[in-house]
């Protein structure tokens, strides 16, 4: 059954439905302090929610700095997850980059994060490196980048993804 996903600029009224799911899925949540701050910097921030039936189920958060984006975090409530909504939040996340004239994006995501790797590959991510130990618990995150998110080819790419989540 397909769910009615609305994606939405994250707002200072979301962050206890957004930290509540921070907190079932990470086992060192950011603060409601650390989402304030990110959000009171909407010129190098971007951060979104995606709501079902007026719910936050997911969010996803993008640093920019000098033409380049960092994926901070992409979270999707449990019940909420293998139903296309991490491809709808990454390529909303995309468009607003590509608006904000950003030409690369990166992101850390673990080894054991498969789902979240295949993921990222769809957007043209690529693994470039390792941080060994990068998080709490001692486990590697896989660096990943993309080519230019502003060319012809990339913007073809966002097309075809589109047409994919068109598709389901």
């Amino acid at each position: 059954m397909k769910i009615d996903i609305r994606i939405s600029i994250m707002r200072i009224e979301d962050l206890d439905e957004v930290y509540e799911i921070e907190q079932k899925i990470y086992p060192q949540p950011w603060s409601l302090n650390i989402f304030r701050s990110e959000l009171e910097r909407p010129d190098k921030r971007v951060y979104l929610v995606a709501r079902s039936e007026g719910t936050i189920v997911a969010y996803a958060g993008l640093m920019i700095v000098d033409g380049e984006g960092h994926i901070t975090n992409l979270a999707i409530d449990i019940p909420f997850r293998k139903k296309s909504i991490g491809t709808m939040m990454t390529l909303r996340l995309i468009e607003m980059a590509r608006l904000k004239k950003v030409h690369w994006l990166t992101l850390e995501v673990r080894e054991s994060n498969k789902a979240a790797q295949n993921l990222y590959k769809k957007f043209g991510f690529r693994s470039i490196g390792t941080r060994k130990g990068y998080y709490s618990d001692g486990e590697n995150a896989l660096i990943m980048w993309t080519n230019d998110i502003a060319s012809k080819e990339y913007g073809e790419l966002l097309e075809k993804v589109k047409e994919e989540l068109v598709g389901k």
